[in-house]
């Protein structure tokens, strides 16, 4: 009886319980014998781990990593923090451990690094010093993400994007000073532009109403003109137009004032 219970707290202390979480695959891999090296995949559950297998978990959520990645552009050695999000799809998980025989660790800390920092090193080749604090480096993360997406294609590893995980480091204070003063220049020009197209726009409005102003005035002219002219040519044709307008206004009292046929006036006293 004893020997029975010693074999089996021996076999028992060559294997483990695990777990394989939800939202995981797991892979049991065979270490030695004949079926070195065979992957099994194991859905969600509890399994025993035998002394010549191991069992790797791999979750199939999101994952979210930031990474320091130097960068040397120009001759500033500089210090990237880079953040990554990636996810591994399901069905591809024994891909991606028969390309990296890696764990999820290893797959953080090695293979998902790598490619970033190699990808940091080609696109920095392209890059000018002030691309490391003006827009020019969003322009440069994005050029890095496609590189370090399509160096996973086919692996089961699926770059979502990359993204900026905190400000560039190592940067020398004269580069700094000088892309400020860089951008305070441009914003400061833009500016200026902002307000001669006001002022031109302002200009522009104060001539249409004078244009308008003047145009009041002289239309006005001519059509007082023209009725005047059209007033005269009325009764120059219709003498008796004259008349009939000095008999709607005489107020009935006769003229003190008379100029008869001789050179002297008569004055007549209305009584």
């Amino acid at each position: 009886m004893f020997k029975k219970l010693a074999l089996v707290a021996v076999v028992l202390s060559t294997t483990a319980c695990t777990w394989v979480d939800p939202g995981h695959v797991g892979l049991r891999v065979d270490l030695l014998g004949s079926d070195k090296g065979s992957i099994e995949t194991l859905p969600n559950g509890r399994y025993w781990e035998g002394l010549n297998e191991k069992i790797y978990q791999f979750p199939t959520f999101q994952q979210n990593q930031a990474y320091k990645v130097s960068m040397q552009v120009e001759g500033v050695q500089a210090i990237a923090n880079i953040g990554v999000r990636y996810r591994l799809e399901r069905d591809m998980v024994s891909t991606v451990f028969t390309t990296y025989r890696k764990g999820m660790d290893e797959l953080n800390s090695v293979v998902i690094k790598m490619a970033i920092a190699d990808a940091g090193a080609s696109i920095a080749s392209t890059m000018r010093a002030d691309d490391l604090i003006s827009a020019g480096k969003e322009k440069a993360l994005r050029a890095m993400e496609e590189r370090v997406r399509k160096s996973f294609e086919g692996t089961g590893i699926v770059i979502e994007n990359l993204y900026w995980a905190g400000s560039i480091e190592n940067l020398p204070d004269e580069l700094t000073t000088a892309v400020n003063a860089k951008i305070q220049a441009q914003q400061d020009a833009i500016t200026r532009h902002n307000q001669l197209e006001t002022e031109k726009g302002q200009q522009l409005i104060e001539k249409v109403k004078a244009d308008t102003a003047a145009y009041s005035v002289t239309a006005a002219a001519a059509a007082e003109a023209e009725a005047i002219r059209i007033k005269g040519k009325a009764l120059s044709e219709n003498p008796a137009v004259i008349e009939l307008e000095w008999i709607n206004k005489w107020n009935g009292v006769q003229p003190q004032t008379m100029l008869g046929d001789s050179s002297k006036a008569s004055l007549m006293i209305a009584r």
